[in-house]
C-alpha cells in the first residue's frame, strides 16, 4: 500500500506561487525550527537526529516529493527544508515515506494518518505503520515529551523521553484496538484467524510476534 509519487521537484515548488500555498511558516517569531530547543533541552524533539528524504502525500491526494524531510515526535508533525530553512505543511499529510541515512545502512518508515479517533489522537494524527495489509495493520504511534530528571538532590534536568503506543487495526471494521502490556486478549482472540495463530504460536508479547500476526491475517 505504498503510495504513487508525481515527480514533483522542490524547484518546482519554489517556482510555483500556487504550491507555495501549500506551506505556512511555522514559527511567529522567524526562529529556525531546528534552533527551538531555547529551553536547552536535552536530546531532539526528531525521529532522528539528521533529516532524512522521501516522499509526501497530503490530504488533497497531492503528493509532492525532493525535499529533505524530518517528523517531529513532539507535535506529530512532518517538516520540510525550503529555502534553507524548515516549514510545515498547512494540509494535513495523509502519508510519508521516509529515509534515512545511518552510515551504511538506511533506515525506512511509512507514516499514515487517516484512522479513527482514539484516546487524544484524531484523524490527522500521524502513525508509524510497522506491519500494513489490506484487513489488518500494525500502528505506532510514537512520540516524545519532556520530562524532568533528578541530577543531584536540588537540581533537575529536562529531556525528551520516547513514548511508543501500539494498535491493531482491523480495516474491515475501521476499528482501533490498543495492545497493552496487560492487555485482556479475550476481545480480539475470538475472532476466528486470531484464534488460530494463537493455537498454533501462542499470545503475541513482542513486536514481531505482532508482526507475525498481522501477516497471518492478512494472508487468511
Amino acid at each position: 500500500m505504498v503510495a504513487a509519487i508525481y515527480p514533483v521537484s522542490a524547484q518546482t515548488i519554489v517556482g510555483n506561487p500556487a504550491v507555495r500555498s501549500f506551506v505556512e511558516a511555522y514559527d511567529e517569531l522567524g526562529k529556525s525550527m531546528v534552533d527551538r530547543n531555547k529551553d536547552a533541552i536535552l536530546g531532539s524533539p526528531y525521529l532522528c537526529d539528521n533529516w532524512g528524504t522521501g516522499c509526501v502525500k497530503l490530504r488533497s491526494s497531492r503528493k509532492l516529493q525532493g525535499f529533505d524531510l524530518q517528523f517531529d515526535l513532539v507535535k506529530n508533525e512532518v517538516y520540510f527544508i525550503w529555502l534553507g530553512k524548515p516549514y510545515h505543511f498547512a494540509e494535513p499529510v495523509e502519508e510519508c515515506q521516509l529515509w534515512y541515512l545511518d552510515g551504511d545502512d538506511t533506515l525506512k518508515f511509512f507514516l499514515r494518518s487517516n484512522y479513527p479517533p482514539i484516546q487524544s489522537k484524531t484523524t490527522t494524527s500521524l502513525y508509524i505503520i510497522e506491519a500494513d495489509g489490506n484487513k489488518w495493520q500494525l500502528l505506532n504511534y510514537a512520540s516524545k515529551k519532556v520530562v524532568d530528571y533528578y541530577v543531584y538532590a536540588t537540581s533537575t534536568e529536562r529531556k525528551y523521553k520516547s513514548v511508543e503506543e501500539w494498535y491493531l487495526f482491523d480495516v474491515g471494521n475501521n476499528r482501533m484496538i490498543p495492545l497493552e502490556r496487560k492487555m485482556n486478549m479475550d476481545s480480539i482472540s475470538m475472532e476466528p484467524s486470531i484464534k488460530a495463530f494463537i493455537v498454533k504460536n501462542g499470545r503475541p508479547k513482542s513486536k514481531p510476534d505482532w508482526e507475525r500476526l498481522v501477516h497471518f491475517l492478512n494472508s487468511q
